[in-house]
């Protein structure tokens, strides 16, 4: 399955430029739908003049985002420092 999400201009390219390794977003009703093996359309806001697809290769839900950021390295963020 093909989902769409918006992605502004530092994060796009950070994943573009492979930088940015992971991307967090709140499990809401649409991101539910999210299964390991589809694949995410990122289009570049407020241009909307680019796309990357990519696919998703695995999941993680946390309670906090303490625990988040306490299990996935900084750089995997592209936020080092």
């Amino acid at each position: 399955m093909v989902h769409q999400m918006g992605l502004y201009g530092e994060y796009f390219k950070a994943i573009k430029e492979g930088k940015k390794k992971v991307e967090v977003r709140l499990n809401d009703e649409k991101r539910r739908n999210i299964k390991v093996g589809d694949t995410i359309e990122f289009i570049k806001v407020p241009e909307q003049d680019e796309i990357i697809k990519v696919e998703v290769t695995e999941l993680r839900e946390y309670d906090t985002f303490q625990s988040m950021y306490e299990d996935i390295p900084f750089e995997d963020f592209d936020c080092e420092g």
